[in-house]
């Protein structure tokens, strides 16, 4: 999702992602508890919990992944399911810090282009051999491979790395990579990069064995990974994905003994999941969003919105937004985009559109990634004096707002519409299915267009070189903006190793693309997840993420 060579996949997913938050279905505002009778258990037959230590936890998953082999992870719950199996070289901690995991310690060099790893001496893959340094270069070599078929998901991932665009156009290996020795492992970068390890810290970023190679299809249904539980038995399609602690307690391992996936592949509506965990049969579940009220009364809510038990209803990394074609009159003035910026009654959508379940958007980066900085917008409030005052003296031609299709992407276009014709403005909206939409966007063909963006990693840089870079245009820079300026700053920032400064730098940019108002943010998403009363250590982080070897159980269920 991340690269000028980007395959339409990439793009396709990030408007996939929103399309699926929203749920393309009636929202409505969370209503009264009912007084309905007992809920149906009509949950997949996942077999009987095993007997002994930590328990077995039941976490749904809204649908069968895509896959569970880190090559090819392309949903959030293929990648919920491959953080259990795999430790990558880090992993992210509850302040979505890099701490080590297969990589004991790391170095840097003083301008953020080489890193040296040295992994766990202990690590080991599930069938028992060690976890070496060549595992890394094989998983991320089996990435990057622009030949290989079918082709990973993830390679933008290691754009940055020495070789990338050569293992793109040949599949040859990536020159960046160096096994020193069986635990030391060298990365070497095309640029400064001083958030690499972030970017690490990624489940699809894990080692993979031998067998990964030998036999694909194999690893696909049960794959080995290194991580603090393995596969019990092969994926169940549609139906669980059941993984066990992988060592002992006493040896490090998690506390419970395994933790049982049920897949609620024809569940759209979240009704299954939330019926089966009143009836005690899940510890966590999504949540439909007319029974959020419901779920704050029977089961509480977070006390952050991020930690269980209770209702987790935190701010994710998601943010919905329009875009405006830069490079198109009159969308190249800034004051014809700034006045249709203030034209947006975000409030009323928030409100009226999402009933109460969303929140404003007033930044591109939400409050919830470290380092973001609130209220950057100052044209993100609805002024519709200040919209007549930048529009005085100038005739627009009608205006066309498109939107891939949905009923909760139509209403808020409506919404939009009907905002900008308040003031006497000609305004059309066109919705279209996805596949041409991702293509005219591509080719610049559209004014005003929808978008949806989630991070990569952790930092305001997940959402401000994709989007903003001038050599991301027709990938992920889809309003087309080319600043001299905004690049100088971008690449500043992504080589400054002082984090402060390294914030105060993406601070700027943002706050540059949004008083140039390329981008109308709209709202931000928050959790939807409900997690049971009896479930300890259990954090669902702003990406999506959780580390379920934290998890207990503080009584059986």
């Amino acid at each position: 999702m991340r690269r000028t060579t980007l395959p339409v996949f990439a793009l396709v997913a990030a408007l996939a992602l929103v399309a699926g938050a929203c749920r393309d279905r009636e929202v409505a505002r969370p209503g009264e508890r009912p007084t309905a009778s007992e809920p149906t258990a009509t949950g997949p037959d996942l077999g009987a919990p095993v007997e002994t230590g930590g328990g077995s936890l039941r976490f749904a998953l809204g649908a069968d992944p895509a896959a569970i082999d880190p090559r090819f992870l392309a949903d959030p719950e293929g990648r919920i399911v491959a953080d259990a199996v795999f430790d990558s070289l880090v992993r992210l901690d509850g302040d979505l810090r890099p701490r080590p995991a297969a990589a004991r310690s790391w170095e840097v060099n003083e301008d953020a282009t080489e890193f040296t790893f040295t992994l766990d001496p202990e690590g080991r893959f599930h069938d028992g051999s060690p976890v070496m340094a060549t595992d890394f270069v094989r998983a991320f070599d089996r990435i990057a491979s622009g030949t290989a078929e079918p082709r990973s998901f993830v390679a933008h991932r290691l754009e940055a790395v020495v070789g990338f665009e050569e293992a793109q156009a040949t599949g040859a290996s990536l020159a960046g990579l160096e096994a020193v020795d069986a635990a030391t492992l060298v990365i070497r970068l095309r640029y400064p990069f001083a958030e690499f390890p972030e970017v690490l810290a990624d489940p699809s970023l894990a080692p993979v064995p031998p067998a990964a190679d030998a036999a694909p299809e194999v690893f696909a249904e049960r794959p080995i990974g290194n991580g603090p539980f393995q596969l019990a038995e092969p994926w169940q399609h549609d139906q669980f994905i059941r993984v066990a602690r992988a060592r002992p307690v006493e040896e490090g391992g998690p506390r419970l003994d395994e933790v049982v996936f049920p897949i609620y592949s024809d569940d759209p509506g979240r009704d299954e999941q939330y019926d089966d965990i009143e009836a005690g049969q899940l510890h966590v579940a999504d949540v439909p969003t007319d029974r959020l009220t419901q779920a704050v009364e029977q089961f509480g809510l977070s006390d952050d919105g991020y930690t269980g038990p209770g209702l987790l209803d935190g701010l994710s990394s998601t943010i919905y937004y329009y875009g405006f074609n830069t490079a198109v009159p009159p969308f190249d003035d800034p004051e014809v985009r700034r006045a249709l910026s203030a034209l947006i009654d975000r409030d009323r959508i928030v409100e009226s559109v999402t009933r109460g379940t969303r929140v404003v958007a007033e930044s591109i980066v939400p409050p919830s990634i470290p380092g973001a900085q609130e209220d950057a917008c100052s044209t993100c409030r609805f002024d519709p004096d200040l919209a007549r005052d930048l529009l005085a003296d100038r005739e627009l031609e009608p205006i066309r707002i498109l939107h891939n299709r949905g009923r909760t992407h139509d209403a808020i276009a409506q919404a939009i519409a009907r905002d900008m014709r308040s003031i006497g403005l000609e305004v059309e909206v066109e919705a279209m299915d996805l596949q041409p939409y991702v293509q005219r966007l591509r080719a610049g063909e559209m004014e005003i267009f929808r978008l949806g963006w989630e991070a990569d990693y952790p930092s305001p840089g997940s959402y401000l070189h994709p989007l903003f870079g001038s050599d991301r245009i027709g990938a992920d820079n889809l309003t087309r903006l080319a600043a001299a300026d905004i690049d100088e700053l971008l690449a500043a920032a992504r080589g400054e190793l002082d984090e402060e400064r390294r914030n105060e730098l993406y601070g700027d940019v943002e706050r540059r693309v949004l008083d140039g108002a390329v981008v109308a943010p709209i709202l931000f998403y928050e959790h939807d997840r409900v997690v049971a009363p009896t479930v300890r250590g259990l954090v669902l982080n702003p990406l999506g993420g959780v580390d379920l070897a934290q998890v207990w159980l503080e009584e059986r269920p």
